[in-house]
């Protein structure tokens, strides 16, 4: 657990402010000295300014319903633990959801495709939402929406990092759905105070939150140079799990993905049951390998409907009732058993 914050929150805003400072630089003063006051001071800084701005930050907040939380705070996402550099203060609207609770990030081209990459996005979130993961992703127009939405769609629990202040959203659909994001359960962070606009370099930097916050990045249609591969690179750097969509030859709005794939960096996704698969493996094998139902037990309509036509994952589930999650670890052991086996589409059949 985070040890207690050592200075009062103002003084840590009051740091934050500070310019020509890294937040690695920032943390150690923190740690070397007992007071903000020796901290500043043995920066030079004795004026009372920015101890003003600080509290303006603080007030705007309290009244946005935006939480401060510093990395010395109980509630700091313990995940953020891996990025490279970690956020001396987060600043939060809504609800974090727990650790424990899986998440992947979704990420994607700005001008995605309506008859490829949004469909794909929003089926994939669907069937991750309703198997209990967190979606994660950045707020900006075309993936990262499309996630978003997909998610409440589905009535589930998504996590949105801005690369701006909670007041200086835009456009003014993203301020729409931070909202509803937030109604619905959900969280909007940053790391930026509440009032600060966004600015070119504040773009890739958020992208290495949205990748330690998760336990899965999937990349849907991105360019060779678009702006989810620096989502995928810190991925690569902080040994998340990375996906990427393979898409169509003709055109260049998948080629990053696909040369993610080609280079062995991103595993390829063919169907969101196989993030599923890695990320429920080292969790639920165990529970359910020996689970009664997996072979002994397995209904007799379920039989008959495994030697009719194949069935999908979702069936499965309603059968067992359980959740996708659980469903595919138990088809999973099935298929490796002999038992079924897995056909093009995601459904599964008597082998």
């Amino acid at each position: 657990m985070a040890s207690p914050e050592p200075w009062p929150l103002i003084r840590l805003v009051e740091l934050s402010l500070v310019g020509k400072l890294t937040n690695a630089q920032r943390c150690l003063l923190v740690e070397k000295y007992a007071t903000a006051e020796d901290a500043l001071a043995s920066l030079g800084i004795l004026h009372f300014e920015l101890y003003q701005v600080a509290e303006k930050i603080i007030t705007k907040c309290q009244e946005a319903n935006v939480r401060i939380l510093s990395r010395w705070h109980p509630d700091f996402p313990s995940r953020l633990l891996v990025a490279d550099p970690m956020p001396m203060l987060l600043y939060v609207a809504g609800n974090l959801p727990p650790s424990s609770v899986p998440a992947i990030a979704v990420v994607g081209t700005r001008s995605c495709t309506a008859s490829y990459g949004k469909p794909v996005t929003e089926k994939c979130v669907e069937l991750w939402t309703k198997s209990g993961c967190v979606i994660v992703s950045g707020l900006a127009n075309g993936i990262d929406t499309i996630a978003h939405e997909a998610c409440l769609r589905s009535r589930g629990t998504t996590v949105a990092v801005i690369a701006s202040g909670h007041q200086r959203i835009s456009p003014q659909s993203a301020q729409h759905l931070s909202k509803q994001i937030v109604e619905h359960g959900g969280a909007v962070i940053s790391e930026y105070p509440i009032t600060v606009a966004a600015l070119p370099p504040y773009f890739p930097a958020r992208n290495r939150i949205i990748s330690a916050l998760s336990d899965a990045v999937v990349i849907v249609e991105s360019k060779l140079t678009g702006g989810a591969l620096i989502t995928a690179d810190f991925a690569l750097r902080q040994g998340t799990p990375l996906w990427a969509v393979p898409g169509p030859i003709t055109g260049t709005r998948s080629a990053g993905c696909n040369n993610l794939i080609k280079t062995g960096k991103a595993m390829l996704l063919d169907s969101a049951e196989s993030v599923l698969n890695t990320l429920f493996a080292g969790t639920m094998h165990e529970q359910f390998a020996t689970d009664k139902h997996c072979y002994d037990s397995i209904p007799t309509d379920l039989v008959k409907l495994f030697g009719a036509d194949p069935i999908f994952t979702e069936t499965a589930a309603q059968q067992w009732n359980c959740s996708i999650a659980e469903a595919l670890v138990r088809l999973s052991e099935l298929e490796m058993n002999g038992y079924i086996r897995q056909i093009p589409g995601g459904r599964w059949h008597l082998a």
